[in-house]
């Protein structure tokens, strides 16, 4: 690559054309010498005004500062290219990262703008993505919550889901809740590498198929969230509907152990672990165990006074009354 160097060096020398300069420019940026290069770029903008090959030296020099994450620089350098004779083939590409560079430096609403003139300039397919994320995250931060649904939505149908992060993919997914485009957040996430992401998609699919009424897709969906090796935040509340489930199946023994866990992981929610300690007294109930019964209902009512359960556990502790006279 030095001898590349040293020809465009002499190449430039001899024509003076700008456009051996670039490729004298582009040739120092191969060889490592970027320093080297951006100086060359803004001197061939300077040497050159209003050429095309001083719109394509400051769309050059724009990509080393994105690359360093000099988004002020990057920022100026692409208006300056833009505001030329950039070739049409490379403005969508400029107004996308002048857009990515306008949201790094806290200009949403202006990012969006160049991001949606870029996507209607023609992007590829995964800038064109990208494009489009960026600006529908820009509507939900702004509060255009109906907006940013309606672009989520069609990206994860388009497979965007596979291209986000998870913790992106995550946030998605529940603002979805419970569309298909839900249920495709919460697959992308289940077949993670990390059990941590897996635990949260199973724990989301759980809830997607059980608002749809599909009870054995949602058992089976919340058992592979408890199965993984950890403890996230949606682990309690999937422990929770699983164990009511179990209850509602009669599956007796799988119901008792996953409320049992579910009362230790719910600590910091009342009305769980209410919800907990009274499916503990209807399967006790139905194991012929009156006097557990008796006592999961008693904590019920003394310690969840002010929950739904507790007008439950009362009648249920009137019936056990009943049963013995």
């Amino acid at each position: 690559m030095p001898r590349a160097l040293d020809f465009a060096r002499r190449a430039a020398a001899v024509s003076g054309l700008a456009g051996d300069r670039l490729r004298v420019a582009w040739a120092m940026e191969r060889c490592g010498a970027g320093d080297d290069a951006e100086r060359e770029y803004l001197s061939i903008a300077a040497d050159f005004p209003g050429s095309s090959e001083a719109s394509e030296a400051m769309f050059r020099k724009a990509l080393a500062d994105l690359r360093e994450e000099r988004w002020s620089a990057a920022d100026l350098a692409l208006a300056e290219a833009l505001g030329g004779r950039l070739d049409q083939r490379r403005r969508g590409e400029a107004l996308y990262w002048r857009g990515v560079a306008a949201v790094r430096l806290d200009h949403a609403e202006e990012g969006a703008g160049f991001l949606r003139q870029a996507v209607e300039s023609g992007l590829g397919l995964d800038q064109s993505r990208e494009a489009r994320l960026l600006v529908a995250d820009c509507d939900f931060n702004a509060g255009r919550i109906d907006a940013a649904k309606a672009a989520y939505a069609t990206l994860v149908r388009e497979g965007a889901a596979a291209r986000m992060s998870a913790a992106k993919t995550l946030s998605v997914g529940k603002l979805l809740f419970p569309g298909e485009e839900s249920a495709i957040c919460a697959r992308t996430l289940a077949a993670s590498d990390a059990p941590e992401w897996r635990q949260a998609g199973y724990a989301l699919l759980g809830a997607v198929e059980e608002e749809r009424k599909s009870y054995a897709a949602a058992v089976e969906a919340y058992r592979k969230c408890l199965a993984e090796p950890c403890k996230t935040e949606d682990l309690p509340r999937a422990a929770a509907r699983l164990g009511a489930l179990e209850t509602a199946n009669a599956e007796w023994d799988a119901a008792e152990a996953t409320l049992k866990r579910a009362v230790e992981l719910n600590a910091d929610s009342v009305s769980a672990r209410a919800e907990a300690y009274f499916h503990l007294a209807e399967v006790a109930v139905a194991k012929s165990d009156p006097a557990t019964a008796r006592k999961y209902a008693t904590v019920v009512v003394m310690l969840f006074e002010n929950t739904p359960w507790a007008a439950k556990a009362r009648t249920l502790l009137e019936n056990l009354k009943g049963g013995e006279s």
